[in-house]
């Protein structure tokens, strides 16, 4: 689990909306670069959001926020892994199926590359809820405890 700090703003029946603190200790930290509480908590500074609890809480409540790591891990990888795969296999089919003396080979390879990253980055966000299981209830960020 991946637990960041953080400030109750508003109450609405279960869910909480919540604004994440900056971590005093990341400052001086020598182990920032593996430390999963500065990513998160620096992935999250400014923004508000709304999270599950079943803990009674009030307004400027100090909480932990946790969120599961696979979840995590999956959906960059959806982002970033995919579009990436899709441009080399357009780049890579490209190459492979045109003709070696075709006029402006490289800029058609180029412009598969382009079209596959295009192609994937579309298919992910009309596909994103079947995608990224991570929007379930258990992956979805909450409040584990009350500091």
């Amino acid at each position: 689990m991946i637990e960041t700090l953080a400030v109750v703003v508003k109450i609405d029946a279960h869910q909480v909306l919540v604004e994440s603190q900056p971590q005093s200790a990341c400052g001086g930290c020598q182990q920032q670069s593996s430390c999963s509480t500065h990513a998160i908590g620096s992935a999250l500074k400014t923004k508000t959001f709304a999270v599950e609890s079943n803990i009674p809480l009030q307004v400027g409540d100090a909480v932990v926020i946790a969120m599961d790591e696979t979840s995590l891990l999956r959906a960059a990888f959806i982002q970033y892994a995919l579009p990436l795969v899709a441009l080399l296999l357009g780049a890579g089919s490209a190459d492979s199926g045109l003709p070696k003396d075709l006029a402006y080979r490289e800029l058609w390879v180029v412009g598969a590359a382009v079209v596959g990253f295009v192609l994937a980055l579309g298919l992910i966000k009309k596909y994103q809820q079947q995608l990224m299981p991570s929007l379930s209830p258990s992956a979805r960020p909450r409040v584990v405890s009350k500091r």
